[in-house]
């Protein structure tokens, strides 16, 4: 009878302990989710963690101390512990809309897709969820669905910058160029120093070729940062280049080498500008820069030739030619130019040459033959000029030149039936001095 009493009393204080400890673990649980509530994010995490080693019961304090570890930006802690929920069964709107959060802010947003839509078919569906959603779905390649999922959020709220950002950089992806301006556009409105959305607006502005509006953007985020990316200085310099204003073009690339850039597209760039403006020893400088740092095209030499050219130094543009030539055997521009000097130069043989060798290259264009021509008739060769003359007609018969030089060559061979026939099809097609030859030659009797 007194082992039984004993036995009693020993079960009886045991499930008394138990009672006493399970009241306070929820006692210190709730003064620990009061913490949470208050934002006391430290002191409820340092709670959570002793209740956690003291054996509390429900899985769900990890989900607790979770958002505790982000609300203090500790990403990597917070994600432990909703995986641990998550491992424990727990199945909760707020564990998937913070475990996405943190995957967000770790940028695993294809992971965070996943989460956002465990949350939403539980029910959830505020502005945060839906941004960060619509945002996630744009950085993994989604753009249909970042569109669909920031526009809901649109409808929460519409006075946030980012949000018109976001769904404008979507736009953009999705080739929707005049929805991508009006959201920039808003997102600007919102914040007139939005440098993000000025960029995203001129680079819209540029991809769909709209220059002016392009460079006016650019040069904002100029006025609006100390020191812009350097990239903003190449897009104004490109675009300025492309509106044939050089000379502004060439202010950006001398701020970008001043910035310490040594790039052959740089130099390059800015000596075809130097070009563009008649500075020829400039350009001519830059093209042999840019040729030291690694730009060897044909195109270069080519540039080079033209800046040699417009020295009067035909000469060396000649080697130009030859070394562009060396780089691409089939460049026409090469030949045709080295061809036009040769022929200035009187070396007709060797500009019939190199016309020659445009024609193997491309058996249809007609003003290699009409100067190879012309090439020939100054060897007095005009019976094999009307030859290559006929192929030019040919190939563009509504030219007024080919029927003129065709008519002078017959004239000069004595055909002048035919001199006069070419010339009057050279007048119709608009040559006033082939006019003036029919009246002179072929109305007086």
């Amino acid at each position: 009878m007194r082992i039984v009493l004993i036995l009693f009393l020993v079960s009886w204080a045991v499930t008394i302990q138990a009672q006493q400890s399970d009241a306070y673990y929820q006692a210190q649980y709730a003064a620990s989710l009061k913490k949470l509530r208050e934002k006391k994010y430290t002191e409820a995490v340092s709670d959570f963690t002793r209740l956690i080693n003291g054996g509390y019961p429900s899985i769900e304090i990890f989900v607790k101390r979770g958002v505790c570890y982000y609300q203090l930006n500790d990403l990597i802690n917070a994600r432990s512990d909703f995986d641990k929920a998550e491992e424990g069964n727990t199945s909760t709107i707020e564990l998937y809309e913070h475990r996405g959060y943190t995957k967000f802010k770790l940028k695993q947003f294809r992971d965070a897709v996943a989460d956002f839509q465990k949350a939403m078919t539980l029910g959830a569906g505020n502005y945060e969820i839906y941004y960060s959603l619509g945002v996630s779905e744009y950085e993994i390649g989604l753009y249909q669905g970042a569109v669909v999922y920031l526009s809901k959020a649109m409808m929460l709220t519409r006075s946030n910058p980012e949000l018109y950002n976001s769904r404008g950089k979507a736009y953009l992806e999705l080739g929707k160029t005049k929805e991508a301006i009006a959201d920039f556009s808003l997102a600007i409105r919102l914040n007139s120093k939005y440098v993000e959305a000025f960029e995203n607006r001129g680079i819209t502005y540029f991809r769909s070729s709209q220059y002016e509006a392009a460079v006016k953007d650019f040069q904002t985020i100029e006025q609006l940062v100390e020191y812009p990316n350097t990239n903003v200085y190449k897009l104004l310099a490109e675009m300025l280049f492309v509106l044939k204003r050089y000379s502004e073009a060439i202010e950006y690339l001398n701020k970008l080498i001043e910035e310490g850039v040594v790039e052959k597209e740089i130099f390059y760039k800015r000596g075809r500008a130097y070009l563009e403006v008649g500075n020829n020893q400039s350009a001519i400088r830059d093209f042999n820069v840019a040729f030291s740092v690694g730009e060897s095209t044909a195109q270069l030499f080519l540039d080079k030739a033209r800046a040699y050219l417009n020295m009067n130094d035909t000469n060396s543009a000649v080697l130009e030619l030859n070394n562009a030539i060396d780089l691409d055997s089939r460049n026409i521009n090469a030949y045709f130019n080295r061809a036009l000097i040769k022929e200035e130069l009187k070396d007709y043989e060797g500009a019939m040459l190199d016309y020659g060798r445009v024609l193997v290259i491309d058996p249809d264009d007609a003003l290699a033959f009409y100067n190879r021509a012309n090439c020939k008739a100054g060897l007095d060769d005009f019976g094999a000029g009307i030859s290559d003359l006929d192929e030019a007609i040919r190939i563009d018969p509504k030219n007024a030149s080919y029927y003129k030089q065709r008519g002078n060559f017959y004239y000069r061979i004595k055909e002048k039936d035919k001199a006069c026939l070419d010339w009057r099809k050279a007048a119709q097609h608009g040559d006033h001095k082939a006019k003036f030859q029919v009246e002179e030659y072929c109305n007086k009797k």
